[in-house]
């Protein structure tokens, strides 16, 4: 009898033991914040403010957001963006597929600006094609400028891209063609000189491999130290 009674305080023990743990699971969990498109649209033009810039007028190389903001921005993005996907994995809706499509472009503008200025902090050096020309004792640099550069096309073209899908396959949900803009009113940085980006890089690759016999087969990796290349002398 002893021993029956005993077992009986186990399991009344454990079973409160498992209730209390249920209760504070529940007690601690964070409620999810739920979004429309316009919502969300708003916190990036808060930001937007905060930092002194619009996604509607940033373009490369007219207008650029301050090199400083840059990364506090994305953190700021990168919180609203898991903020959303989770309430997009708790209750799905086009508005807020939409809304990640918008935030990924927010973010791939900012950074791709961000590798624009990396380049052309470089200066003269950096570029192959500026007027005063290039010296193979300045190869590091050239190698540097073509990563930022390179760096800056890729996230630029993901940027345009998923703004065009954004637009593309949005047209019937609520707010994004009104908010986002098409036609005239789309975001200037659809018009950033991407293509001369490319160029400039393509051009300090032609300038690294043709004139100073410098192997760039293997891409462009990361940026380098400019005087480990100080003594080539080629050209």
């Amino acid at each position: 009898m002893k021993k029956r009674n005993n077992q009986k305080k186990v399991y009344l023990i454990i079973g409160a033991a498992i209730i209390l743990i249920i209760l504070l699971l529940v007690l601690n969990q964070t409620p999810v914040r739920d979004f429309t498109f316009e919502e969300g649209y708003n916190e990036i033009v808060q930001l937007d403010e905060k930092y002194e810039t619009s996604f509607k007028t940033e373009s490369i190389p007219d207008e650029l957001i301050n090199y400083k903001n840059v990364d506090p921005f994305v953190e700021d993005l990168t919180a609203l963006r898991e903020e959303v996907a989770l309430s997009a994995n708790k209750n799905p809706t086009e508005e807020k597929e939409a809304l990640l499509l918008l935030i990924d472009a927010r973010t791939l503008m900012i950074l791709s600006e961000k590798s624009y200025t990396n380049g052309k902090s470089i200066g003269p050096m950096g570029i192959a094609d500026d007027e005063e020309g290039f010296s193979c004792r300045e190869a590091g640099y050239l190698i540097n400028g073509a990563y930022y550069f390179n760096k800056s096309y890729g996230a630029g073209v993901e940027a345009y891209l998923a703004l065009d899908k954004l637009l593309g396959h949005n047209q019937q949900t609520p707010g994004v063609w009104d908010l986002v803009g098409v036609n005239d009113e789309k975001p200037r940085f659809f018009y950033s000189k991407l293509g001369a980006i490319k160029i400039t890089v393509a051009r300090n690759l032609i300038a690294l491999e043709e004139f100073c016999l410098i192997d760039m087969s293997q891409g462009l990796i990361s940026p380098v130290d400019p005087e480990n290349y100080i003594l080539i002398d080629n050209v």
